[in-house]
């Protein structure tokens, strides 16, 4: 985790530079796994590569020249991390081979979460449940983690989860007699260092099932955050953590239901309001217009009282509610709002579009409707 050692080598990397050292305990990202983080001469190494078979700290500014020994200090937590979730996947790795044969083709090894790709279609709730207790098993089991270097040729005498790929020596990882395989990352002493496994999710990636699991330090992160959340939820309801998607659910129907009534109830207020607005009408050019603010209505609400109110005034209409701008024309005005809209957006930076009768634009600010009085006055003008 500290060393020393002498620069070799610097250089230019993009608007940083690059050191090259005789040797380094850094590790560089590499086979799904991130660099390791740390220090040199106490300034900040941003990033590790392996670039032309030499290993490049990157940093914000030189180290020094060539030919000065240098100090280097590793960030144990990262490395920490880095370890643990890299021993965890080759034990969740091995979970999927040894209990349902699902071979792992690719990995992901970040400071979020890690993931393994597995040579499936699906893996079911009910496997990512058996594959996380077996994994937990192993980790409670805290056998050793052990280094062995072999030549290529000997690879056949070993139970290697994966037939390597490279010839010359091999460095072996094994985990008990649950894994063997051929890896150059960094792992902890024991599986008991990976602390606890948990996958967290199961996406579908290139047609294939992806295992997204969290390890060690960044699970108990997880689970402070998961249980914060619901702690807090279950005293705003007054009820248990269990009982809060009973909770929800709840209370997602009863405001499906609300919101129902508040539709009807705003259908049958809408001919009143139609004529509250129409009332307020303006002219540009030779047309009615009306431009007014209509919040808390449902969109189909919206859309309907525009259109009753262009009716009634023979003209244009545009409501605003939450960013939008609804506008609608009566037959008898010779307007087509789809059109009147891109010319709207076309000046005004909204978004959007319709049909003959009825469009939205997106992206307004009640604020400036004073502007937006303007741009329709120019394009009516036109019109």
């Amino acid at each position: 985790m500290e060393f020393d050692a002498t620069i070799v080598r610097t250089g230019r990397h993009n608007a940083g530079f690059f050191t090259v050292l005789d040797r380094s305990a850094f590790y560089p990202t590499s086979g799904g796994q991130s660099h390791d983080a740390g220090t040199l001469n106490g300034v900040q190494v941003n990033e590790v590569i392996e670039e032309t078979d030499e290993v490049r700290h990157l940093t914000g500014q030189e180290i020094g020249p060539v030919g000065l020994t240098v100090r280097g200090i590793i960030d144990r937590a990262r490395r920490r991390r880095n370890c643990q979730s890299h021993t965890a996947q080759h034990i969740v790795s091995a979970a999927c081979a040894h209990l349902y044969g699902f071979r792992t083709v690719s990995v992901h090894l970040g400071d979020e979460y890690s993931a393994v790709e597995l040579e499936t279609a699906s893996v079911s709730p009910e496997q990512l449940t058996v594959i996380e207790e077996a994994a937990n098993r192993v980790v409670a089991d805290n056998v050793e983690v052990e280094i062995e270097f072999i030549d290529s040729t000997q690879a056949a005498k070993l139970p290697l989860r994966k037939e390597p790929q490279r010839e010359g020596e091999l460095r072996v990882i094994r985990i008990g007699d649950f894994d063997y395989s051929a890896c150059g990352g960094t792992h902890c002493r024991t599986s008991g260092g990976v602390g606890l496994v948990k996958i967290v999710s199961c996406d579908k990636v290139r047609g294939r099932a992806l295992v997204n699991f969290l390890a060690g330090d960044l699970a108990v992160a997880d689970y402070g955050m998961r249980f914060g959340v619901t702690d807090s939820l279950a005293k705003a309801f007054t009820c248990h953590p269990s009982d809060l998607v009973a909770k929800v659910e709840k209370i997602t129907t009863e405001n499906k239901e609300i919101k129902a009534r508040l539709v009807e109830a705003q259908k049958e207020l809408l001919p009143i309001r139609a004529s509250q607005f129409a009332r307020k009408a303006r002219e540009a050019g030779r047309v009615k217009v009306v431009l007014e603010s209509a919040p808390g209505l449902e969109p189909a609400a919206i859309s309907k009282l525009a259109a009753m109110v262009a009716e009634e005034i023979g003209g244009l209409a545009i409501l605003s509610a939450d960013s939008r701008l609804v506008l609608a024309t009566s037959s008898a005005s010779g307007l087509r709002a789809g059109n009147l809209a891109k010319e709207i957006a076309a000046r005004s930076g909204l978004k959007g579009g319709g049909n003959e009768r009825v469009a939205q634009l997106g992206g307004a600010v009640n604020e400036n409707q004073e502007t937006y009085w303007e741009i329709i006055q120019s394009v009516l003008a036109h019109a």
